[in-house]
């Protein structure tokens, strides 16, 4: 598959309200002015035609919006946690952020 392909057969997803839900929910800033942001990288590899090369195969999910390709994902919020430095903390903003984007519940 090209590019092209994998853009035509990807779900629509309506990003308005998606950020619109996140721009309620605004970034908090830990105790020293620091904003985290948590990125999600979903990847699979489609090993269908195991003669491809493996560059071929990788797929990534990503969406688009007027300023290019993101990877899913947003800013941490206290409701995701009390200390972003904390890995279950930032996996949580990550589950939220990819549930309210796609709707994708992980």
């Amino acid at each position: 598959l090209r590019h092209g392909d994998l853009m035509a057969e990807s779900p629509k997803v309506n990003l308005g309200s998606a950020i619109a839900v996140t721009k309620n929910l605004p970034a908090s800033l830990d105790s020293d002015g620091v904003k985290h942001n948590a990125k999600i990288v979903l990847l699979m590899v489609d090993s269908a035609d195991p003669s491809q090369h493996l560059t071929l195969q990788l797929k990534f999910m990503v969406y688009k919006l007027e300023r290019g390709l993101m990877c899913p994902g947003g800013s941490w919020n206290t409701v995701d946690g009390a200390d972003p430095y904390e890995d279950s903390v930032m996996r949580n903003t990550a589950i939220r952020t990819l549930k309210t984007i796609f709707g994708i519940d992980l």
